[in-house]
């Protein structure tokens, strides 16, 4: 998913808050849900391949807040 727009001095925290919010609302868009989804997946779903372990969970702290996100977007797509 690409990343919303951000001021560079954000803590990693309101970071992830910000796209996670970026995410929420660019998925309730049906047209767009599936390219997101996809993308979502392929992205998440690497983490565990990932052997630099402060990488894959700085990036765990990304994209674990939007899985409920997904689940709920895909129940009402």
């Amino acid at each position: 998913m690409s990343n919303p727009p951000k001021p560079a001095n954000l803590s990693p925290a309101e970071k992830n808050k910000r796209y996670a919010a970026h995410g929420t609302a660019t998925i309730t868009d049906p047209g767009v849900f599936l390219a997101k989804v996809s993308d979502f997946l392929d992205n998440a779903g690497s983490l565990g391949d990932l052997r630099d372990a402060d990488k894959r969970n700085r990036l765990r702290g990304k994209y674990v807040p939007l899985v409920p996100a997904f689940a709920a977007a895909a129940d009402r797509h």
